[in-house]
């Protein structure tokens, strides 16, 4: 019984130890293939450019390096019931579709200077689409009980979009959506997370149907519900219609009595705030939740101007907040106040390398939580030049000099 005890905890270590040295060898192959890129930052014209300039030197930092730490690495065995001959997995599609897309709206003021960077990861992403069963992509490509999921193709389609690659989703996005409208929508307006078929299954999409149920949960998820739907926004606003409509009311009817949106795999409440705002603010402008959302936001500021769900104010809460009142924003004066009480409290958390500590962003999963600086900076960088576009285009009064923002230089 021992030997067979010490002979497992020796096979153990040995498979250990090859996931470790295959992680380890990825990173370098990353880093050693990534081109060579100059950032030259124009001058910031006030402290919320400044602040996006910070985060953006960051992120590209960690671009030379090939995103390695932005990685959600997860610890999966045979004795879980996965079949792979790997225990450790990694999944980094979602969070560069998501890097992405803050790259696509920093090169909006950059003059195409991101375009390099931005083509690259568009790359990245084609290539790790699924050759197999229905397409799309799934959150860790080697575990093959892991099914394509709604959220990973909604991301990926607005990178797509937002880059000039519509060719690509008509390509590589509509199969996986035809799939997730026609056999995992409901009734009432919301879908399935994962897209695997109702019927003329393979045996893998049996095994990930079953593995949906028992591990990683079905059901619709406010969260990927809105992410989904608001890429169908920018994709077809007419074609899909109908669809979010029916998706943006049932979203209404999951608004929680606070006025935020609860998530299931994104930690606290700012993320699916922030969505299905954003999402409310594109198909239904008049809807009733979005006062409603934005007054959560509103009380659920702090008196050092952040966010936080625990006992202090982190960066990552913050930004998400920031990005809520701003895919929303109607001229409330109160509603800059509290984004310039924002901005002080971001600037005075920077570290001294002018970064911000790793917050948890996803959901533990079997107790592995998800914890990237580069997506904080990342959300930071959305935010900041989020707010910097709403301060730029507002007037300057040009009397009563007590009047003047703080931000205007």
């Amino acid at each position: 019984m021992w030997r067979r005890t010490i002979a497992d905890l020796r096979h153990q270590c040995e498979e250990l130890l090859c996931d470790v040295q295959r992680i380890v060898q990825d990173n370098l192959q990353r880093v050693r293939d990534q081109p060579a890129f100059t950032l030259n930052l124009p001058p910031a014209q006030n402290p919320w450019q400044r602040l996006a300039w910070d985060a953006l030197d960051f992120v590209v930092q960690q671009w030379r390096l090939g995103f390695g730490e932005a990685r959600h690495i997860m610890y999966l065995t045979r004795q879980e019931g996965f079949s792979s001959d790997q225990a450790y997995h990694y999944g980094d599609v979602f969070q560069r579709a998501l890097i992405a897309d803050a790259l696509c709206d920093a090169d909006l003021l950059l003059a195409g200077h991101l375009q390099p960077l931005i083509e690259r990861e568009v790359g990245y992403l084609l290539d790790q689409r699924l050759s197999s069963g229905v397409g799309g992509w799934r959150y860790f490509p080697t575990v093959p009980e892991l099914a394509p999921d709604a959220d990973d193709l909604g991301q990926v389609m607005q990178v797509l979009l937002r880059s000039a690659h519509r060719e690509a989703v008509v390509e590589y996005c509509e199969g996986p959506l035809a799939v997730l409208l026609r056999d995992n929508a409901r009734p009432d307006g919301s879908f399935e997370t994962w897209i695997v078929p109702a019927t003329g299954r393979t045996a893998q999409q049996e095994r990930q149907d079953a593995f949906n149920r028992s591990k990683w949960g079905a059901g619709p998820d406010n969260e990927v519900v809105a992410n989904l739907l608001y890429a169908l926004a920018l994709y077809d606003p007419a074609r899909f219609a109908e669809t979010i409509q029916r998706g943006a009311a049932y979203l209404e009817g999951q608004q929680e009595v606070d006025g935020s949106w609860v998530s299931r795999w994104y930690d606290g409440p700012y993320y699916g705030t922030y969505v299905c705002l954003r999402l409310l603010a594109t198909a239904r402008p008049d809807s009733p939740s979005i006062e409603h959302a934005q007054n959560f936001l509103r009380q659920a500021q702090r008196a050092d101007g952040g966010w936080g769900l625990a006992e202090t104010s982190e960066a990552l809460s913050t930004s998400l907040a920031l990005l809520g009142l701003a895919s929303v924003y109607k001229g409330d004066a109160d509603d800059r106040e509290r984004a310039e009480r924002a901005l002080d409290y971001l600037r005075g958390s920077q570290a001294l390398d002018q970064g911000w500590l790793g917050v948890q962003f996803i959901r533990p999963r079997m107790n592995e939580p998800y914890i990237s600086q580069t997506i904080t900076h990342t959300y930071v960088l959305k935010a900041a030049l989020a707010w910097y576009n709403i301060m730029s285009v507002l007037p300057v009064p040009d009397k009563a000099e007590e009047l003047k923002p703080s931000w205007a230089l």
